[in-house]
């Protein structure tokens, strides 16, 4: 067997190896999937050599040759589609019509496969086979290389947008895939000049080795890989075994004595056994598993890193990567307050916010503000704590919680997984957790005293720019709307002089005038809307009497749900329950203030609803109106009131002083600062009357509006 065909069995051997292990270790993930049958098709690959060189019929080879490409046809389109898995960008319209591509053009390949326009003949060289290419063969060669250069292209593409442990995973995937595409350019050389400058399957062997070495030092596929124990039981014992044999066998040369070739060879394993395994312990955690680290060191390199960092996401950022360098857990976990004080919100050691959230009464996080301590369940003891604090740990993977807290201000806390390298977390460990949990605490409370007083000075900012607004539509919509009037009035007496002219014309004439009468009458109700509209902006600058008359203030309850229906198609969803007491009297008020007002509070309603369905997409909207009269009729009020999912104590405090703040409104994904608040409470003050909330943040607010009842006009 040439050197050739030993390296082609090799590669295929461990190429099946390394498919097997990932199938077996997490066969349940499409990503690893794929992998496996990328690995195992290009491990069929490598067979070429030693087969078509092994049989020397010349039939037999081109045979098996076509046979083994077969294998090889499919290998672009599923690496193609194993990379846009990897990368989370398969379900893209026109990444799938790629991939679908790819699957088609290796259909068509493999039905000429066998034919001599695709591979002519196998030709014979003393230590290797090489291909005799047909037409088509030239086509395959350039399909391998456009398929995969865009596969390597979105890869790359993504490498530079991941962080962390993820670019880790990324890098050693783009180095072992790149090492293989070199050895299939390596592969279709020989067909061209006919030689083969090196083995080219020894390449191959580097992929598996580059992919093993990843997935248990990076944890790439997300396969976890416990293997120091017996990895170190092997080596220790081939090293061993081989000592004793080697001095065995010399000294039986040497003295020609058995008994003293065992003995000082028994000796020599004795003296030797526990230095090998110390020095096979040491070895193991530098290079493949946790590093050996001086806690002081990293103590001070945290504090220097991140006590003076005033961004969150950057404390975050570099206390996960601190972990990855250092302890190495599975699935370290950082939740911390999002702006929200009820809810804590997952940081995963990618740097990226995930989908899990942890209330504030949480049996673990109430455990944690009880206990101040870090809570392990890694070993049952004696103290370990109940069983829903263990079984929301499980849910998350964790063995360890840590609390961050700054005495008795409770910020977030910390999960972390078992250690990779299935060692289990010692006392200098819970030492050092403790210290960085405390530096961490008070890093990320500057951070949000530093948010804070962004967002007061964001308030304070649109506050002025809205008071500049206002006065700047105050001058501009006296200015549109005069314009407006002026020219409406211009169309209506070019519509009555058209009328007046038509009269005397005949059938003909009079349709084209008609139609020049009907454009001007279009044109005149647009100048008509436009000044409503400079009117509106009027209004909000500056609400006046104008429009005030005696209005039935429980009919408006109607006409503003069909606005916020209008604005909100499926609102008409929603369980309206309405309640109006019989005989509320006639008040003096704006009609277009009164819809205003009702329709803010609605359509705050039902973005409340929304943000709940966020969370329980089951969940059933419904709003109670009431409109009734009190204090012996001289007050008419109007009460909605929701289950959406309410307001913080530190929102209504700005909700009541209609200060503004920033928001972002869930139907319609856009963000503002509370103006909707603000409107409506100075057009309830406008009217003399007063707003009342009750909110309990996860159950709903009650909105009461109360206006005087009064029949004539109120000073301002």
């Amino acid at each position: 067997m040439t050197v050739y065909s030993f390296s082609s069995a090799i590669a295929f051997i461990i190429c099946l190896t390394l498919s097997a292990f990932v199938f077996f270790k997490r066969r349940e993930s499409a990503q690893n999937r794929f992998f496996v049958f990328v690995t195992l098709l290009i491990g069929i690959w490598c067979l070429f050599p030693v087969v078509t060189h092994t049989i020397t019929d010349q039939a037999s080879a081109l045979f098996w040759g076509r046979v083994i490409y077969l294998f090889a046809l499919v290998v672009p389109a599923v690496f193609l589609n194993f990379i846009l898995i990897a990368i989370g960008l398969n379900n893209e319209k026109v990444q799938r019509r790629i991939v679908k591509l790819a699957y088609i053009l290796f259909f068509l390949f493999s039905i000429v496969s066998f034919n001599p326009l695709f591979i002519n003949n196998i030709k014979h060289m003393r230590e290797y086979a090489v291909v005799v290419p047909g037409p088509l063969y030239h086509l395959f060669v350039l399909f391998f290389g456009i398929m995969c250069l865009y596969a390597f292209y979105n890869l790359i593409m993504q490498y530079r947008l991941a962080e962390h442990s993820s670019k880790n995973r990324l890098r050693y995937l783009l180095v072992g895939f790149v090492i293989a595409y070199i050895g299939g350019i390596l592969h279709f050389i020989p067909a061209y000049i006919g030689v083969e400058p090196i083995p080219h399957d020894i390449l191959l062997v580097m992929y598996t080795l580059i992919i093993f070495y990843a997935i248990v030092r990076h944890n790439l596929m997300d396969i976890e890989v416990v293997i120091k124990k017996t990895l170190i039981f092997s080596v220790f014992f081939i090293v061993t075994f081989g000592v004793f044999v080697i001095v065995t066998l010399l000294t039986q040369q040497i003295t020609d004595g058995k008994l003293l070739g065992l003995a000082l060879s028994s000796m020599i394993i004795i003296i030797t056994a526990r230095p090998i395994e110390n020095l096979l312990v040491r070895l193991t955690d530098k290079y493949l598993f946790q590093k050996k680290y001086d806690y002081q060191h990293v103590i001070e390199i945290f504090l220097d890193d991140v006590i003076t960092e005033m961004n969150l996401n950057k404390i975050i950022s570099r206390t996960l990567e601190l972990f990855d360098k250092t302890l190495r857990p599975v699935n370290p976990l950082i939740f911390v307050r999002n702006g929200v004080k009820d809810r804590l919100v997952a940081h995963s050691s990618a740097g990226e916010v995930i989908n899990v959230i942890a209330t504030m009464d949480s049996p673990l996080v109430e455990y944690l503000k009880r206990h101040k301590n870090i809570v392990s369940i890694e070993e049952k003891t004696a103290g370990d704590p109940d069983t829903a604090v263990v079984e929301e740990m499980k849910k998350n993977n964790a063995i360890l919680a840590i609390p961050l807290m700054t005495r008795d201000d409770f910020i977030g806390f910390m999960l972390l997984g078992k250690k990779k390298s299935d060692m289990a977390y010692s006392t200098v460990d819970m030492s050092i957790l403790n210290d960085l949990a405390r530096t961490e605490a008070i890093a990320l409370k500057n951070a949000e005293y530093i948010d804070e007083l962004n967002a007061l000075y964001a308030e304070k900012l649109q506050a002025k720019v809205k008071t500049e607004l206002a006065a700047m539509a105050d001058g501009m919509s006296h200015q549109f709307n005069n314009r407006f009037m002026v020219i409406a009035m211009a169309l209506g007496y070019a519509r009555n002089a058209l009328t007046k002219i038509s009269e005397g014309f005949s059938d003909a004439e009079k349709e084209k005038v008609n139609s020049c009468i009907e454009s001007v009458s279009r044109a005149e109700k647009s100048a008509v809307t436009g000044g409503e509209i400079a009117r509106g902006l009027l209004n909000f600058s500056r609400p006046d009497k104008v429009g005030f008359k005696m209005v039935n203030v429980a009919e408006t309850v109607d006409q503003a749900l069909q606005m916020v229906e209008y604005k909100h198609p499926d609102f008409s969803r929603l369980e309206k329950i309405k309640t109006i007491q019989p005989g509320i009297p006639l008040t003096w008020a704006n009609l277009t203030y009164i819809q205003e007002m009702y329709f803010i509070v609605f359509d705050n309603a039902y973005d409340a609803i929304q943000s709940k369905l966020l969370d329980d997409p089951d969940f059933k909207g419904k709003i109670d109106v009431s409109v009734a009269c009190e204090d012996d009729k001289k007050t008419v009020s109007i009460t909605v009131k929701d289950n959406g999912i309410g307001m913080t104590s530190d929102i209504l405090e700005k909700v009541k002083e209609a200060i503004p703040y920033v928001t972002t409104k869930v139907s319609s994904g856009k963000s503002g600062y509370g103006a909707g608040v603000h409107i409506l409470k100075r057009l309830v003050e406008f009217h003399k009357g007063r707003i009342d909330y009750e909110t309990l943040y996860g159950e709903g607010t009650a909105v009461k509006i109360s206006m005087p009842v009064c029949d004539e006009p109120q000073s301002a």
